[in-house]
Order: structure tokens, then sequence, then C-alpha cells
């Protein structure tokens, strides 16, 4: 064998023995004794949702391509979050366990699928403000703006417009948007997450003979179906003798938002000859406007013992009934857990026309979740980890209001904490406020203890509307903008807002009461407005305005002789005219300070000759029915008509939910304002915090919490929350005090939420100035009401986190499980704590090194409430780091 040959052959040994040894180790890999080679692909879910400023997360999860061993589980945890605008992947990670609960994850090829998580722009339409004037050689410019859209504003979220147009001369320009801003209540940028659409108003300068027409508006529900308006009036000017006009309206709106009522017109002189050129003539076009309409999805709920597979219910109901009929509604239920626990059943809705167009924007869909439910084997869960919320009020009942006008202590809720708090209304208004819901008003005091009857107008204007609409007139006449109440009867009792225009409820003909058989849920809008300053009624009311002036002089101004001589001395001592231009705020104040809240006035009150002259002289104490029978006398001795009304009165938040009870009925006055109308007054308390601007205040009950012992808390013997609140201390070192009452309770393990249930805060000199269910005092408390803690626990944690004192190196500082110790504590055999959200220090800085801390059961399972946690921060301190910038030098 030659030198080359022997080399060839020790070279073709090599090969053969490295491919030996690769394939033993490849069959190793792959051998019965080890599973590496099982491949498990598992996807997390996709989710979509419009900007609402919070965090968009999917938990849902599946195994999509292989399969495991009976007996063995897959613990997966979904961690993928989307709050801006734009779309991110929802990350997961997983652990595989045999039977026995050992991690056999290194035993497995494991693929993750990552689903999408888009947060779509929020659309909004800023139009600016249109005016017009006669010539006069000032400039004209409007900054108002209104803001408009299909979904209702975040709560907190503020929009910010400029506008630049201007016009000296006769003619018109557009109004244009030149910026818009958009901040959230912490009053950060969030513009970007907004589609903003601008839309121009206008500016028109006319001649003194300029012809200026107008036509008609109109305010409705998306139907699929124009809505259009064709009536119109000459504003202003006049036509010659002679001359007559054909005016063609052409406006219509079919889609959810705005557009103007667009017409035509032609004028002849007695001849029959076109003559529209020797006009000048000025166009002022209505508003047609299509709103939502609101349908409620109910999704189903379910329930079963853990066993390792996703539980979902794909049952559901749409309400009103018949609305499914009207449209094609598809639901698709999107609620699904796993791992033991409760979780809303969640769902997705997209709504289509007869042409299959997508319709959904035209609608405002109101969730009301079931439940899915996992348990363990003895059928236990933790049941805090719910999603979302489902909101809503519970059942009424027939109407059992006393309406009588007796202002004896006979009347059902109305300022008496023993009231049965029987549900009458659930309102979600789209704006913050003190809503006054509105049933009747009454005719004359009979000089005892009782109103009478009113006695209808019982005539309605040209359009059909009833005489109690003329202030609503007069502000949509000044450009005010509307808020929009959704309001869902449950009694037998009918009530609408003041200032009411347009809404799903018929035009009322009635100006006294309103009372109508009311089950299905209606809206209305309505102007939030308390200042008479610039509001004019539209001249097509005007004449019907004095006639029915005519008729409230001479029927609400009637005062029994004992109580109208007592009065005058009032009227006397305080000085009131009714030349003083703030007289009914004057009043207001004085009978708010005339007598002391108090629910358990002198009985002998309701027995007395005169009950509003011993309210003011004698006794000095009482209710709102008081507080308003007296105001109402005063303000008709001074000559200013007035009416006793009762109703309704709650503090609402945007876009909140607000049950309405018979602890809610209240009364209050109604005072005539000539060229106006009907307004209501709030004179029920005496004085508050403060008179310029309502004091706002976020209230919880106080963290009630024991020590776990089944025989000591049971369903018979809960633990219950404490009747203390966080959130008050500032007032009470002024002096303020309060009464609360909490409701809530626990008797298992973990926690349950306690609410406040009632609330009434007394002034430093012992006047009650607010209370939670009546309304009192709701226009001078704005008050956010959170949920509180019952806290039953296994045991105490006590945790220290160590902090740190550098100056600036360039590396970041987190604190975590290596840098926060487990101080003291007792954790249930198979419970293991994880130290998260760590604070992480990377510049200069001094706060405290948070952390958090979350236990888990051997399944995996958040069970952090089952512990009472104390943690303590230690000091995080980064200085910066000083250098020294020498400035170059020069000469020349």
């Amino acid at each position: 064998m030659t030198k080359s040959q022997l080399i060839k052959l020790i070279c073709l040994m090599i090969i053969i023995t490295v491919t030996v040894i690769g394939l033993v180790v490849l069959l190793g890999f792959l051998g019965a004794n080890n599973i590496r080679g099982n491949k498990i692909v598992i996807s997390s879910g996709t989710s979509e949702m419009v900007y609402s400023g919070e965090p968009l997360t999917n938990s849902s999860w599946q195994i999509v391509s292989g399969k495991l061993p009976e007996g063995y589980t897959v613990d997966v945890r979904v961690t993928g979050s989307q709050t801006a605008v734009g779309t991110s992947e929802n990350f997961i990670e997983a652990l595989i366990f045999d039977e026995d609960g050992n991690d056999v994850t290194s035993k497995y090829t494991l693929e993750y699928s990552f689903g999408k998580l888009t947060v779509q722009s929020r659309e909004i339409t800023v139009t600016a403000g249109s005016d017009m004037k006669k010539y006069d050689g000032r400039p004209l410019t409007c900054d108002k703006y209104e803001v408009t859209y299909i979904r209702p504003m975040i709560s907190g979220h503020t929009v910010i417009a400029e506008t630049y147009g201007t016009i000296t001369e006769k003619g018109q320009t557009p109004n244009n948007i030149s910026s818009v801003k958009v901040l959230n209540k912490a009053g950060e940028d969030v513009t970007a997450n907004y589609d903003i659409t601008s839309v121009p108003g206008m500016l028109v300068v006319y001649s003194e003979s300029a012809l200026v027409i107008k036509s008609g508006s109109f305010t409705r529900p998306y139907t699929g179906t124009a809505i259009t308006n064709n009536t119109w009036e000459i504003e202003s000017g006049e036509l010659k003798e002679g001359h007559t006009i054909e005016v063609t309206v052409s406006g219509s709106q079919t889609e959810v938002g705005k557009s103007s009522n667009t017409f035509s017109y032609v004028i002849f002189d007695e001849y029959g000859k076109d003559v529209t050129n020797t006009y000048e003539i000025v166009q002022n076009p209505g508003e047609l406007q299509v709103i939502p309409q609101t349908i409620t999805v109910s999704t189903g709920s379910a329930q079963k013992v853990y066993d390792g597979r996703p539980l979902s219910c794909q049952e559901y109901s749409v309400s009103p009934e018949g609305i499914d009929g009207l449209f094609d509604i598809e639901i698709k239920c999107t609620g699904k857990i796993t791992q033991i626990g409760k979780e809303n059943n969640t769902f997705t809705c997209i709504i289509r026309d007869e042409a299959g167009k997508d319709i959904t924007k035209n609608f405002t869909i109101h969730p009301e979740y079931g439940e899915l439910i996992v348990t363990d084997k003895d059928g236990n869960y933790p049941d805090d980890n719910i999603t979302g919320g489902t909101g809503g009020g519970a059942g009424g009942g027939s109407a059992n209001l006393d309406t009588s006008g007796d202002l004896r202590g006979s009347q059902e809720g109305a300022d008496s904490l023993g009231g049965d708090g029987k549900v009458y209304f659930t309102v979600k208004a789209s704006k913050a406020d003190t809503i006054y819901l509105r049933m009747k008003s009454f005719g004359d005091f009979d000089g005892k203890n009782a109103w009478g009857e009113a006695t209808d107008y019982g005539i309605l204007t040209d359009d059909g509307y009833s005489a109690f609409y003329l202030t609503s007139f007069a502000l949509d006449n000044s450009g005010l903008s509307t808020t929009t109440v959704n309001i869902t009867p449950d009694g037998a009792v009918f009530a609408l807002p003041y200032y009411t225009l347009g809404g799903s409820i018929e035009t009322q003909t009635s100006e006294t009461i309103q009372t109508k058989e009311q089950t299905q849920q209606y809206f209305v809008n309505y102007f939030n407005w308390d200042s008479t300053s610039g509001v004019v009624l539209p001249s097509r009311y005007r004449s019907f305005e004095e006639k029915y002036r005519e008729y409230v002089y001479d029927n609400y101004l009637e005062v029994d002789s004992k109580t109208r001589e007592y009065l005058l001395g009032v009227i006397s001592e305080q000085n009131f005219s009714v030349k003083q231009s703030d007289i009914i705020q004057r009043v207001a104040k004085y009978i708010q300070n005339a007598a002391e809240y108090n629910l358990e006035y002198h009985a002998e009150m309701d027995s007395a000759d005169n009950m509003i002259v011993a309210f003011l002289d004698k006794y000095q104490e009482g209710v709102c029915r008081h507080y308003a029978a007296a105001a109402t006398l005063l303000f008709r001795t001074l000559g200013i008509p007035a009416r006793y009304t009762i109703g309704f009165a709650a503090g609402v938040e945007a876009g909140t939910e607000t049950v309405i009870t018979s602890d809610n009925y209240h009364a209050w006055v109604e005072v005539y304002v000539d060229g106006i109308g009907w307004i209501n007054v709030e004179v029920t308390g005496s004085g508050g915090p403060a008179e310029e601007s309502p004091v706002k205040l976020t209230l919880s009950p106080e963290y009630t919490g024991a020590l776990y012992d089944s025989s000591k808390y049971n369903q018979n013997n809960p633990l219950v929350g404490k009747n203390k609140i966080s959130g008050f201390s500032d007032f009470e070192k002024e002096g303020y005090t309060y009464e609360v009452v909490v409701s809530g309770e626990n008797y298992n393990l973990g926690i349950a939420k306690s609410e406040i249930t009632e609330l009434i805060i007394y002034d430093p000199f012992g006047r009650m100035v607010y209370q939670k269910s009546t309304g009192l005092g709701a226009n001078k408390f704005i008050i956010t009401y959170k949920t509180g803690t019952i806290h039953l626990y296994y045991a105490v944690l006590s945790f220290e986190s160590e902090g740190i004192s550098k100056t600036y190196d360039g590396l970041a500082y987190e604190v975590n499980d290596t840098n926060v110790d487990f101080v003291k504590g007792t954790l249930q055999s198979g419970h293991n704590f994880v130290i998260s959200e760590g604070t992480v220090a990377c510049a200069s800085i001094k706060t405290e090194a948070y952390f958090k801390v979350k236990v888990y059961d051997e399944f995996g399972v958040d069970r952090t409430d089952y512990y009472k946690i104390n943690s303590k921060y230690g000091k995080l301190e980064i200085a910066a780091k000083e250098i020294t910038v020498t400035a170059g030098s020069t000469s020349r």
C-alpha cells in the first residue's frame, strides 16, 4: 500500500467514525427515553378595541399543535398589553407539568404563535362655531366649538381647540379649526390616540335690509332611515309688499352625525316674476342630528370544575326586544377561562343593515356580562378577578310615592333615611351633573300644610310643545350644547330632566305634570345650565310666551294672608327687592340658612296652624319639602311666580350608571323668568364648604381585615365593613364631621367588596350640608365613590426592600427578589411568593424601592388575597454625576 493510499484510507475511516457518532447522538436525542422532539405549539388570543386609556389584554390561549400525555398540564401566562393606539404581540410563556406536578418543560419543544392586540383610534369631530350679525363696522369672530362623537368621551379627557376666522364687511367666510389637542386626567397630551375630524363653521355679516331664512332642526336615534325637517321661517327682514317666497328644504341625515338642513328658495313679485336677485338673502340652516341607537347585549354564564380545558359560553340575548329583528346583529362571545377563577363572558358585536353593510358605529352597545367560573374539586374559586363591569340597577316595582303635595311627614323616601330604597330609575349621563328628574309641580298653598293641584295651561305651541319647553328653546337659541342621559325606569313612574330638547320620548303636552307608564329605556338631550345671562327665546315663540306669562302671573302669585304677612317682614328685614339682579340667588341662600336640616324635626310642626310660618319662625328645622315650600311662597310674596315641585335629585358621574331610589325623592322650587320660562332652584340645606365651586372628593370605605377563622366568621356571623371612610381627613381637620353607612360582608378566605350606601356631611357648625341618598348638597360636593375591602386572610406576610444610595454610574438598579427580604409570616403548604413590578432606576432619582408581592398556589393560581401583605420600602437614591464642562478660549 502506497503512502497516498494509506492517507486516503485513514481519512475514510475518520469520516465513517464521525458519521456513526453523529447518528448515535441523534438517535439518543430522539430515543424513547427522551421526548424532547415532541413539539407543542401554543397560540395566544387576538383582540381589538377602540382606545379607552386602559390597557387591552387577552388572557385566552390554546394548544394548536401537539398533544400532552394524559394527566399532564400546561401553565400558560399571557403577558401582552396595549394601551396606546397601535398593534403589539400578545406575548405568552408556558410551563409543562407531569401528573405528579414535576416540571417537564425541558423535554418538549415549545413554540408560540402570538396573537395581536390592536388599539384603534377613537373618533371625534370638532366643529367650529358659526355666527352672524348685521353690519356694524366691527370684526365678527367666534371662538366657540363643539365636540361630537359616536362613542362617549373617556372620563377625564378634555378637548381643547382653537378657531380662526374673521369678517368685517358684508359677506361670509369659513370659521376654521386651527388646532385640536386632547388631554387626559393627568394633563398629558393623548391627541395621537384620536382620529379627529375638523369641520368649519361660517361667519356671516349682512345688511339691515337682508332677508334671513332659517330652516328647522331635528334629532333622532339611528334607525337606518333618513331624518328630515321641512319647516322654515323668515328670521329677520321682510318681503316687499305683494312678493311671495317658495322655500324647498332638502336636508337629510341617515348615519350618526350632524348635517345642515339645506334649502333653496325663489322669490316672486305680484306678477309671478322671479325677483330673487333683488334681495340680499342670508341662509341660516338648522341641524339634522342622528344619535346612536342604544342596545344591551347580555351574555350567558357557565361553570365547571377545573379540567385544564378552556370554558366558554356562546349564549346571549339582545335588548330592547325586537331590535335584532330590525338589524342583523352578529354576536360572538369571546369570554374564556381555563384556570380556577372567574371571568366576564365578553363579546364582540357587529351590526349590519339589509345590504350587509357594517353599521356598528351607529350604535351604543351596553354590555351586561355573564360569568365564567372554574372551581376546584370542592367548588371553590377566588371571586375577585372579574374584569370589566355590568352596571345596571335592581328591580323597581310599582310606584307608591306620595305625590299629594302634603307637607306632613308621610312622603315615602323624601328626606328619609328610613325609606325602603325602592329603585325607580337607572340613569347614565354623558357629563357629570346634579340631575333633577321632574315629576310634578303644584298650584296654591292651603295656608296650613298642603299644596293644591295645579291647573294645566292646556295650550300648545304651533309645533306641539307644552309651555314647559320654553326654557329649552331659549337655551338652544343661545348656542349651548346638550348632555345626553339614558334613563331606565324600574318602577311605574315617569320623570324627565329639566330643559330637555330631543330624545326618544314623545313631546310632553302637560306643563305641570309628567305621568306616563314607561317600562322601556329612553334617552333625552338636556341643557346643563344655571344662568339666565345671554339667553334669548327664538322669535317664533315670543308671542306664545307673552300670553303664557299672563297665565303664569294670574295663577302662581297666590299667598295666604298669614304667610304673606310673615314673609313681608322677612323681605323688609333682608332688604329683598325684585329689582336686584341676583334676587333669585339671594332668596335661595336665605332659605338654605333659615333653618337646620333635620330628618327628625319636631313632630309638632306637622300639626301647626301654618306649617311654613312654624318652620321659619318657631322650629327652624325641617327637610327638603319645608325649605322648598317656604321658598316658593317667599318668591311669590316678592311678586315672582314660583311653583312647589317634586321629583328625584342625584349627583351623577359621566358615563357611570347611577341608581335612583325612593331615597332620592326630593322637593325644590320652579321660578318663572320673564321671556325665558321656568327654571329650577335648589333651596334645601344651609350653606356649604365652598360657595364658589363644588368640592371634589374621592371616598371609599376603610379597610376591614381579620385573621380567617371559620368557627368565628360564617354566613350567620360575617365580618362586616367598618362605618368609616378614607379620603375625608383633610376636611375633618377643618371641623367637618360625617355619618356613614357601609355595606358589605365576608365570611370566606379572601377579599369581598364594601360600598358606601349612605353618607351625611356636617359643617363645623353641625349643619347638614350633604346627603348621598337625597341629593342634598350635590351642587357643592362632587364625590367619587370607590369600593373598599373586607379581608379575611390566612396570615400576615412582611417584606422589606433594601434600597440603595449611589452616584449615577450608567447601570440600572432594579428592585427584585435579590434585594427584597421576606421578613416574617407563614405561607400555606404549596404556596410561593413572587416579587414583581419592582422599581427600575437608571437615572438620577430619589424615590422608594417599590415592589409588589404575588402569591401563587401549586396550580399557579393567584392566591395573594389569602394574605395580608405588609411592605416596607427602602430608600432609592441615585445622585447626579457631576461633570465639568470648560468652554474654549480664543483671541484676535
